[in-house]
């Protein structure tokens, strides 16, 4: 009976091990697919900056996460370049939004003559 028990110990190890593999290959590409939508989701954000730079909180928030996202995003061997264009829209948004609120404070402390003629 001892021969009977380790033949089947023996037969259930291979298994095991082919089990652990499938999941560690799962979970890989799983993580893929997590970095593909930070690709995609880069793009959108930096298109969604371009409109929305000249309201600096909505602009910043959006940039900064945008331009994580991207970072993340170039991970991806198949949306690498949706991350590359999502990271420089976004760079783009925040140096337009922060332009924009550099622009805002000057004006507050020195109105151009356009805005006292009224």
């Amino acid at each position: 009976m001892s021969q009977d028990a380790q033949t089947t110990t023996k037969a259930q190890e291979p298994d095991d091990v082919v089990e652990v593999k499938s999941q560690s290959s799962t979970s890989g590409k799983k993580e893929m697919e997590t970095q593909d939508y930070f690709g995609i989701g880069s793009i959108v954000l930096g298109v969604i900056n371009l409109c929305s730079w000249f309201l600096p909180l909505c602009g910043c928030p959006l940039s900064i996460v945008g331009i994580i996202l991207g970072v993340l995003g170039m991970k991806s061997k198949k949306y690498k370049t949706m991350a590359i264009i999502g990271l420089v829209l976004s760079i783009i948004g925040i140096l337009l939004t922060i332009g924009n609120g550099l622009l805002g404070v000057y004006w507050a402390e020195n109105p151009p003559d356009f805005m006292n003629s009224y």
